[in-house]
């Protein structure tokens, strides 16, 4: 990556808080890579007429070929933000000479290839990604752009990617209805009911597009709901425990710190909040 070395942030980096500004029209993008990084919200991106859910803490690793446009995803009440970085395709050739791997990760689906980051690796790449859209020296601003694409690059290779295959319309009908409801009340009956298919092949669709259970899947959004409470509001744990459907604050602590790898009170601290009582 030696061909960009005075260049302004502006030239390769579009940072989007705008809901209503992004959403485009259909495109391609001829001669270069696009890295949709989601710092906020959720949205569907529609590539070739097929549909792929954008989601906060996500990179979408969008090809020339790609013929793709973003709308809002149904009854998205939140603010979608957003990072989008350009990587010109010669640059990308030299990458794929160096690591075969890493074209095939970036080829291996009909929809382009996302990288689910955890909160860590989320944080370290906004991080980075703000180091250089903050910075005006020219110099320093294409060091930094080599640096952000090794990593983004990187982070295909080793952070856990989700490679779409295509979604049907009732499931994707089914997620926008799960992200729409109260998730501490939402149960696996009514996301069977509102399905309509059988429970076996309910099962097996999760699986295959989400890889995992329409259980934990609710699971998992009580758990971000629970982070978002425990980030935002001055909510106690036990209330952040019931508001998200928790009968026990012991056992939604245990959950929270399987998936995330500390506890709630320990996120509270992170978050600067001394008072960290249940």
């Amino acid at each position: 990556m030696d061909k960009i070395l005075h260049l302004t942030a502006d030239d390769y980096l579009h940072v989007g808080h705008d809901i209503d500004y992004f959403f485009s029209d259909c495109h391609d993008h001829e001669d270069f890579f696009e890295v949709l990084f989601v710092v906020r919200g959720r949205a569907l991106n529609v590539v070739d007429g097929d549909i792929q859910i954008v989601e906060n803490k996500n990179a979408v690793f969008i090809r020339p070929d790609d013929v793709h446009y973003i709308k809002p995803f149904p009854d998205e009440k939140s603010q979608f933000e957003f990072f989008n970085l350009k990587i010109p395709s010669d640059i990308m050739q030299e990458e794929f000479a160096k690591c075969k791997v890493l074209e095939e990760k970036i080829f291996s689906g009909e929809l382009p290839s996302v990288v689910c980051f955890d909160r860590t690796e989320f944080g370290v790449m906004c991080a980075h990604f703000l180091k250089y859209s903050e910075q005006k020296d020219s110099d320093i601003i294409g060091y930094l752009y080599h640096g952000l694409v090794t990593e983004l690059l990187s982070s295909l290779l080793y952070c856990k990617s989700r490679v779409d295959t295509k979604m049907p319309d009732w499931f994707v009908e089914l997620l926008c209805y799960i992200k729409s409801q109260d998730v501490g009340s939402l149960t696996y009956e009514d996301i069977l009911n509102k399905s309509m298919v059988e429970k076996s092949y309910l099962w097996k669709s999760f699986k295959k597009y989400m890889n995992t259970s329409p259980t934990e899947y609710i699971n998992i959004m009580k758990l971000e709901k629970a982070c978002e409470l425990i980030a935002n509001t001055p909510m106690s744990m036990t209330e952040v425990a019931f508001e998200v459907g928790y009968n026990s604050y012991s056992y939604f602590a245990r959950q929270f710190k399987s998936k995330y790898g500390y506890s709630p009170k320990e996120l509270l601290k992170n978050n600067g909040n001394t008072d960290a009582g249940e």
